[in-house]
């Protein structure tokens, strides 16, 4: 441990031996560079500049802090990587004078006399410049304090020195990839190698949302699992982005035009035949995990409890289940303690304790679901009822009860998708005036059903699963939005089981943490059963099962 020479080969030079000696390498100092960490090995190994005692963090030198000057290094075809060093910055907002913003106001001036001598040039520096955070009760921030500073007293057009296309920052352990309006330099930030220190990061960000004075965010992509980055330039001219897992297998190919004004990126999720049907490492660090279903699809129900299955076998959990009413909760418990385990799915004690649990035998598969509550009731984990009742459900739909809370930072954008959902979900067939009941009712269900995962979070201390339609994974509309409000800092993984149809559906990408493909259930089209029963008298349903 520490930062001698010891630490900096076992660390660094051994392990990494085939990589350095595979090309050439930049290297950018960061905070974990400065003089009070391992700036002394910086200075000695990896700076650029001949050594100079005076500027070496040496303890009989007597120096303080102060950053390398900004040099580019000449890739070829024109383009040049200009590399800044932000090691002397803090995460604090600075006061006026503040001697790190005249610092970097320096610094970027000097980036902006090599920037002219390349047409092409990428601006690479630890800590974010063009990027935003997100914080639980906060909402969006942006990227360092200090740098911004220095770089709104440049006043230059594109929020960084002219003639840059890309920054690549690190510092956030996130991948981000980020294009803002009126703004002609994507924001690229590969942090997510290290550990996870972020808060959760909504990896669906509402369009046009100001994360910044006058800043709207055009197009972004997030990603906190554990991975790197590749690039690659095309015949084209343009740049492969390609995102891998700590595997080397790959998640996510995106196109960065950066030959071109505006500057533009364009990203696919992979899907390959052979995908794994385990389960991503996330789950480990989750304190709630929230597995979803297409409510009628015999296959994806086997895959959810073969993830069920594999996950006993290596924690304890508390179950909670869409299917089950919170105000059956009390009634759940008491039928779930007197089962005398174990049971198997076909036991009359475990059907006896669902319908305690509030569970429609007639609105929901019970085969799809028993041998869920049969491995949750040998395990010995708590069964937590979320739901809310039909007749609490009709007084939102009807207008007798008052419309519920929306999640903190909710945009008419996130609340036109969920109204489009619902929509759709109905098949165009309801009359508009009656989806604001449908929205209300729907965003009560997904508040209910985080406040039972939380509650149950706390009282127990253990990880806590949901069972539900997919509809309520969604990170951008659905129970997700709630448990960053309600529990803020924890961490949340939605993973969805999809049909052929639906992982493919652009209007799903980045909404939730991963996706599962199961093949399509054979069945009647249900819009014409819908049609059928509104032929009549039309009423809103009751409890309308959002796939």
């Amino acid at each position: 441990h520490g930062y001698g020479e010891d630490v900096w080969q076992a660390d660094f030079f051994e392990p990494m031996a085939p990589l350095l000696e595979a090309a050439p390498w930049v290297v950018v100092r960061g905070n974990h560079e400065s003089c009070a960490r391992a700036g002394q090995g910086w200075f000695r190994y990896l700076d650029p500049f001949p050594y100079d005692p005076l500027h070496s963090c040496s303890v009989s030198g007597g120096t303080k802090e102060a950053p390398d000057p900004p040099y580019g290094v000449l890739l070829g075809d024109g383009l040049q990587w200009v590399v800044m060093d932000s090691t002397a910055v803090s995460e604090k907002k600075p006061r006026p004078g503040n001697a790190a913003v005249e610092t970097y106001f320096r610094q970027f001036a000097q980036v902006a006399r090599l920037t002219a001598r390349s047409t092409q040039n990428w601006l690479t520096l630890h800590h974010p410049v063009l990027g935003y955070g997100y914080l639980p009760l906060v909402g969006y921030e942006p990227a360092n304090y200090q740098l911004s500073e220095a770089l709104a007293e440049h006043h230059y057009p594109d929020w960084t020195p002219p003639g840059v296309q890309l920054v690549v920052q690190g510092h956030i352990h996130t991948f981000e990839l980020s294009r803002f309006e009126g703004i002609s330099t994507l924001g690229l930030i590969a942090g997510f190698g290290g550990s996870m220190l972020e808060p959760p990061f909504p990896g669906w960000v509402p369009g046009h949302n100001e994360v910044a004075p006058g800043v709207r965010v055009a197009q972004s992509y997030n990603d906190q699992h554990y991975g790197y980055l590749l690039m690659e330039r095309t015949e084209e001219g343009q740049w492969r982005l390609t995102e891998k897992n700590v595997q080397g297998q790959t998640r996510r190919l995106c196109l960065l035009t950066l030959n071109q004004t505006p500057v533009g990126f364009h990203c696919d999720e992979v899907f390959t035949a052979e995908k794994s049907s385990e389960l991503p490492d996330s789950v480990g660090v989750a304190d709630y995990l929230l597995l979803g279903e297409v409510h009628d699809n015999q296959a994806g129900h086997a895959l959810r409890q073969h993830w069920l299955e594999s996950l006993a076998k290596h924690g304890d959990f508390v179950l909670a289940m869409e299917q089950l009413n919170r105000a059956r909760q009390a009634a759940l418990t008491e039928a779930d303690d007197k089962v005398q385990g174990p049971v198997v799915q076909s036991d009359p004690a475990l059907r006896s304790m669902a319908e305690a649990g509030g569970f429609d035998f007639k609105g929901w598969h019970w085969d799809f679901y028993a041998p869920a509550l049969a491995l949750a009731v040998n395990q010995h984990w708590p069964l937590g009822a979320t739901n809310l009742d039909r007749q609490s459900l009709m007084k939102l739909m009807t207008g007798k009860d008052p419309l519920p809370s929306v999640p903190l930072h909710w945009s008419a954008h996130q609340q036109e998708i969920l109204t489009a959902e619902i929509r759709e979900g109905h098949c165009h067939l309801l009359p508009e005036t009656l989806l604001p009941g449908m929205v209300a009712a729907q965003l009560a269900r997904d508040r209910s059903m985080a406040e039972s995962l939380v509650a149950w979070h706390h009282q127990t201390g253990k990880p806590v699963i949901l069972l539900a339609g997919n509809g309520h994974l969604r990170k951008d509309t659905a129970v997700p939005q709630w448990l960053q409000q309600l529990d803020p800092g924890a961490r949340v993984v939605s993973v969805a089981v999809l049909e052929p149809e639906q992982m493919h559906d652009p209007k799903l990408v980045g909404v939730y943490d991963d996706t599962f493909e199961v093949p399509l259930q054979p069945r009647v089209d249900p819009c014409v059963a819908l049609r059928e029963r509104l032929s009549g008298k039309l009423s809103p349903p009751s409890n309308q099962k959002v796939p």
